[in-house]
């Protein structure tokens, strides 16, 4: 008895990558350019078992594939002739639709598809997965869409702390440059916050009252 409780304990669990450590992040530039045209070399050296579930589970790793790619269609017809052309949304949905049976029945996700999976239902998606003109779209959804992503969401970040200046002063540390914005998160501070610690200090020309007398001073520079 124990030695089959001890056999049993040492077996490795086979455990799933973390949410978190996915592949998609890996393509993804925090900042300036975003990354175009990324080659098989490119791709190769960003995935591996610890962020790809093709490597470490491909039953997971196709799943999650077929899940993303239905999941997302809709989002991809609602921008439609908006920021994606009629052709290429058009063009990427016909693909879906020829595997669509068989993507729907990998995706473990679905709970609304009878029966179960068969090697044909796999093999259809691993023949899109690998169709050359798919793969095309593929590119051009990843480089548009991935400029598309950057651009959106470097704006809307500081859009958001801008108009939300109480929340924006409780995520700064306290230190000098920040106690009289962190005292008072008013649009007139924030504004004041920003321009002292943005602005080269050298083209500091207005000035305003401070609360702080500073050799004899009573001015405040703040850059126009």
């Amino acid at each position: 008895m124990y030695q089959a409780q001890q056999s049993s304990s040492s077996t490795p669990v086979r455990r799933g990558v973390q949410y978190q450590r996915h592949y998609p992040k890996s393509f993804v530039n925090a900042y300036g350019t975003a990354m175009q045209n990324p080659t098989q070399d490119d791709i190769l050296s960003r995935v591996w078992e610890f962020n790809c579930e093709w490597v470490k589970r491909p039953k997971v790793g196709i799943s999650e594939t077929c899940q993303t790619l239905l999941e997302n269609q809709r989002i991809l017809e609602n921008y439609r002739g908006v920021v994606f052309c009629p052709e290429f949304v058009d063009a990427f949905i016909h693909h879906l639709d020829t595997a669509r049976t068989a993507l729907r029945k990998v995706n473990n996700k679905d709970k609304t598809v009878e029966g179960t999976t068969t090697e044909s239902d796999v093999l259809a998606v691993l023949r899109l997965i690998n169709n050359s003109s798919f793969n095309k779209l593929a590119t051009d959804a990843f480089n548009a869409g991935g400029a598309a992503f950057s651009m959106g969401v470097s704006a809307m970040v500081p859009s958001t702390l801008l108009t939300n200046q109480k929340q924006y002063a409780d995520k700064l540390s306290q230190k000098k440059s920040t106690e009289e914005f962190k005292a008072d998160p008013s649009p007139t501070h924030l504004r004041r916050y920003l321009l002292e610690n943005i602005t080269p200090p050298a083209e500091c020309t207005t000035q305003y009252p401070s609360n702080n007398h500073v050799g004899g001073s009573s001015r405040l520079t703040l850059c126009s």
